[in-house]
């Protein structure tokens, strides 16, 4: 099991999901990028 420890992005990320239907997320190989987009999907 993994633990997600929450970024700095999370937050962000949220508030454009509010104001979008979807975000692009770009960032360097290994950063998290799809594991912060996986904690505040609704769909995958």
């Amino acid at each position: 099991m993994i633990i997600y420890k929450p970024r700095i992005a999370d937050s962000l990320l949220s508030d454009k999901l509010e104001g979008m239907g979807a975000v692009l997320i770009e960032g360097l190989k290994w950063c998290g990028k799809t594991t912060t987009a996986e904690q505040k999907a609704e769909s995958i």
